[in-house]
C-alpha cells in the first residue's frame, strides 16, 4: 500500500490502495500463511472447562474482595467533596420513597408498612454489594402488580371464589382458617424464590438471558403493566368495592366491574382524589421544572400531600364522618424474622421466576443507562450476586421483592449522587420512619396513595409516544412492542411477558428462515463487490454470477436457500445468457459465504446437493469467504472428499479471477436480480 498526503484533498482521496498478489484458493491460502487453528475441543472438555470456571476456587486477594463487596472499592476512593450531593440525594430519595413505597405495597395487596421495610433493608444491602452508583432498590409498580397477581392466582388455583379472594384482600377473611397462606406469606415466599432464581442465574452465568428482553419488548410490557396498574387504582380513587379478577381479558373484567359499581362512589374520597391528583400533576409537571434552577432538589409534592391529607383526616375525622378508607394501624419497629413457606414451592415458583427475570432486567437496564451517562461500568455478574443476596435475606424480614426504579435512579442522577452512600442515607431516614413515625401516618386516606401511584405512572404511560418513532424506524420492532402490550392487556402481566418473549424469538426465526439474499457485482475498477441494485457503477461478468445469503445456513432455511438458487437459475437474465451460449461456454456461480456465520448438518448437505445439481447442469459452484466454523464443519462432514478444496476461496475477488480464467470471457454485462 502506498500513501500520499494532500491538504487540499479529502481524506478519502489521500490514500491509494494498491496490492499485487497471486489469486489464491482457500487451500493455498492456508498452506501459504500456515493456518494454526487450535484443535477443536470435545463437548466433554468444553463442559469440564465451563464447570471449572463457574465453581473455581475464588482468591482472597483485595481485588477479589472489592469485586464481591464493591463498597470496599468505592469507600477507599471516596472524596469528601461528594458528601453534600450524596446526603442531599439520599434524603430526597427517602422523602420520595415513604409515600411511594406505601402506595406500591397497597398495589400488592399488602399493609403499607411492608413498603417501608422493602425500602430499608434491600436498599442497605445493595449499597454494600451493588455496582451502580445511582440504583436505589425498593418498591416498583410493575413488580408490585405482578406480586398481587400471583397472590390472586394462588387463591384461584386453590378453588376460592371471587368473593372469598376479595374478602381476603380486604382483611375480612383469614386464609389460614382455610388452610391457605396469607398475602404476606405468599409475598415473602415469592421474594425468597426470586432470590433463589437470581442466585441460580448467577451460578450458571445466565445473565445473558436478559438479551431476550429487548428495549421494545420491555417498553410494551411496562406500558401494558402500567395500564393495569392505572385501572386497578380507580376503585380506590372512587372508594368503591369491586371483586378480584383473573384470567383472560382480566383488564376488561376489572373495567366492567368498576363501572357497574360506580354508583356506590364515596364522594368525599373522590373529592380528595381529584384535589390530590391536580396538586401532584401541577407540582411535578409545572412547578418543579420552573424551580429546577433555583431549588437544588425537587419539591417533594408526594410527601406534602401525604402530610396535609393526614393532618386533615386526623382533625376532621375523614374515616368516622365520611367513611373514607384510611391506612389504619402501622406497627412500629421491625417484625420478628420469619422463614418463607418452602412447601409452597410448586405453587409459586413459576411466578417467582418471571418476577425475578423482570427485576434483574429492569434493575440492570437502569444501572447500565446511568453507568453510560456518568462513565462507569455496571458489572452484570455482580449485580446478580447482589440481587440474589438482597432477595434471600429480605425474605426473612417481611419484605416485598425489591427492584431498581428508573424514577429513583433519575433523581439520584439529577442530584449529582456520586456513590451508594446516598442509598445508605436514604435507608437511615426510612429507618427513622419505621421506628417512630409510622403511627403518625395511620389517618392517611388510602385514595391519596392511589393518587401517588397514578401520577408516578406518567413516565411509563408516555411510552405510547414511542410507537410513531418505531413505525418510522422498524416495523418488526414496532410489532414486538404492540404484541407484548396486547398480550399484557388481553391476558395478564406474566402471560403477556411470555407472549412477548415468544413473539420476539419468532421474529428472529422468521428473519433467519427468510433472510435477505442479493446478487453482487464488481464496482468499477476495484475488487469491491456490492448489491447490483444499489450501485450504478457495478458490472457483472458473463456466465459468472455472485450470490450472497445473509444468514446462518441451518435446517430452518435450507429449503428457502434452494428456492433462491433455483430462482437465480431460472431468471430471465441468466436464462438469456445461457440461451446465447452457443460456444458451450463454461458457467460459474460464486456463492459468497461471508454472510453465513454458522452451518449445521442439513446446511452442509444442502451445499453438497447444490454442488452436484449444478455440476449436472455444467455449472461450477465456487465458495468464497467461508469462515473458520464453516470450514471446520466441512472438514468434519467429509465435504472436501466430495467437493475439491480448489473450489474454495478466501475472498470473492479470488473466486472471480479464477472464474474469469475458467470461462475465458472478459465481456461485461449489467445484471439486476431481485432476490429479496
Amino acid at each position: 500500500m502506498s500513501h500520499t498526503s494532500d491538504d487540499d484533498t479529502s481524506s478519502s482521496k489521500s490514500v491509494i490502495y494498491s496490492v499485487t498478489r497471486n489469486a489464491l484458493t482457500q487451500k493455498e491460502f492456508d498452506e501459504t500463511f500456515k493456518n494454526s487453528a487450535k484443535e477443536v475441543k470435545t463437548f466433554k472438555e468444553k463442559a469440564k472447562n465451563f464447570i471449572g470456571r463457574v465453581f473455581k476456587k475464588k482468591c482472597l486477594s483485595t481485588e477479589c474482595l472489592m469485586n464481591w463487596i464493591p463498597i470496599v472499592r468505592w469507600m477507599r476512593g471516596y472524596k469528601i467533596k461528594w458528601l453534600s450531593n450524596d446526603v442531599t440525594a439520599g434524603i430526597t430519595i427517602a422523602i420520595m420513597n415513604v409515600p411511594q413505597s406505601m402506595a406500591y405495597a397497597q398495589l400488592a395487596k399488602l399493609p403499607p408498612v411492608i413498603g417501608l421495610y422493602t425500602s430499608f433493608l434491600p436498599t442497605l444491602i445493595y449499597a454494600i454489594l451493588g455496582t451502580s452508583k445511582h440504583i436505589s432498590l425498593g418498591m416498583f409498580a410493575v413488580v408490585s402488580l405482578m406480586v398481587g397477581t400471583a397472590q390472586q392466582d394462588y387463591y384461584f388455583n386453590n378453588n376460592l371464589s371471587y368473593d372469598n379472594i376479595t374478602n381476603i384482600v380486604g382483611g375480612k377473611l383469614d386464609p389460614e382458617s382455610l388452610g391457605l397462606l396469607t398475602p404476606l406469606q405468599i409475598t415473602v415466599t415469592i421474594t425468597f424464590f426470586c432470590g433463589l432464581t437470581i442466585l441460580l442465574m448467577s451460578i450458571l452465568q445466565l445473565h445473558i438471558l436478559t438479551v431476550y428482553l429487548s428495549d421494545e419488548l420491555v417498553g410494551g410490557f411496562t406500558t401494558g403493566a402500567a395500564c393495569h396498574v392505572f385501572l386497578s387504582q380507580f376503585p380506590k380513587l372512587f372508594d368503591v368495592h369491586t371483586k378480584s379478577q383473573s384470567g383472560l381479558f382480566k383488564f376488561f373484567k376489572i373495567a366492567i366491574d368498576f363501572f357497574s359499581h360506580i354508583t356506590e362512589t364515596n364522594f368525599a374520597s373522590l373529592i380528595i382524589s381529584v384535589v390530590c391528583l391536580i396538586v401532584l400533576y401541577v407540582g411535578k409537571e409545572y412547578i418543579n421544572p420552573a424551580f429546577r434552577k433555583k431549588v437544588p432538589f425537587p419539591i417533594p409534592f408526594e410527601l406534602l400531600v401525604v402530610i396535609v391529607t393526614t393532618l386533615l383526616s386526623y382533625f376532621i375525622g375523614f374515616n368516622k364522618k365520611f367513611n373514607v378508607n384510611i391506612v389504619a394501624e402501622i406497627p412500629t419497629g421491625f417484625p420478628k424474622p420469619t422463614a418463607p413457606i418452602f412447601s409452597a414451592f410448586s405453587s409459586l415458583i413459576l411466578d417467582s421466576m418471571t418476577i425475578a427475570i423482570v427485576i434483574y432486567a429492569i434493575t440492570f437496564s437502569c444501572g447500565r443507562i446511568f453507568g453510560k451517562k456518568h462513565n462507569y461500568t455496571v458489572d452484570a455478574k455482580q449485580e446478580l450476586r447482589a440481587l440474589a443476596t438482597v432477595e434471600i435475606v429480605a425474605s426473612f424480614f417481611s419484605c416485598h421483592p425489591a427492584s431498581g426504579s428508573l424514577s429513583r435512579a433519575s433523581v439520584n442522577s439529577q442530584m449529582g449522587c456520586q456513590s451508594q452512600l446516598g442509598s445508605i442515607i436514604s435507608a437511615a431516614v426510612i429507618l427513622l420512619v419505621i421506628l417512630w413515625a409510622g403511627p403518625l401516618l395511620e389517618p392517611l386516606p388510602l385514595c391519596v396513595l392511589s393518587c401517588i401511584i397514578v401520577i408516578a405512572l406518567q413516565t411509563m404511560l408516555k411510552q405510547f409516544l414511542e410507537i410513531s418513532n418505531l413505525y418510522k424506524k422498524s416495523i418488526i420492532d414496532l410489532s414486538i412492542w404492540i404484541v407484548t402490550f396486547l398480550g399484557v392487556i388481553l391476558w395478564d402481566v406474566s402471560q403477556g411477558l411470555l407472549i412477548g418473549i415468544g413473539y420476539a424469538l419468532l421474529t428472529v426465526i422468521i428473519r433467519t428462515q427468510w433472510p435477505k439474499t442479493v446478487m453482487l457485482a464488481k464496482i468499477g475498477n476495484t475488487d469491491i463487490y456490492k448489491d447490483i441494485r444499489r450501485y450504478k457503477a457495478s458490472h457483472g461478468i458473463p456466465y459468472v454470477f455472485i450470490y450472497r445469503f445473509d444468514a446462518p445456513l441451518i435446517f430452518i432455511n435450507c429449503e428457502n436457500f434452494k428456492t433462491k438458487v433455483n430462482h437465480l437459475l431460472d431468471s430471465s437474465f441468466i436464462g438469456s445468457d445461457m440461451e446465447n451460449n452457443n460456444d458451450n461456454q463454461k458457467k460459474c456461480i460464486i456463492f459468497d459465504c461471508t454472510g453465513i456465520t454458522s452451518i449445521d448438518l442439513m446446511g452442509v448437505k444442502c451445499i453438497e446437493e447444490l454442488y452436484f445439481d449444478l455440476k449436472n447442469l455444467d455449472i461450477n459452484l465456487l465458495l468464497a469467504g467461508c469462515k473458520f466454523p464453516l470450514r471446520r464443519m466441512f472438514e468434519k462432514c467429509g465435504t472436501y472428499t466430495k467437493i475439491s478444496k480448489d473450489y474454495f476461496f478466501p475472498s470473492i475477488h479470488d473466486a472471480v479471477l479464477y472464474a474469469e480464467y475458467f470461462t475465458r470471457n472478459q465481456k461485461s454485462t449489467i445484471l439486476i436480480l431481485d432476490n429479496e
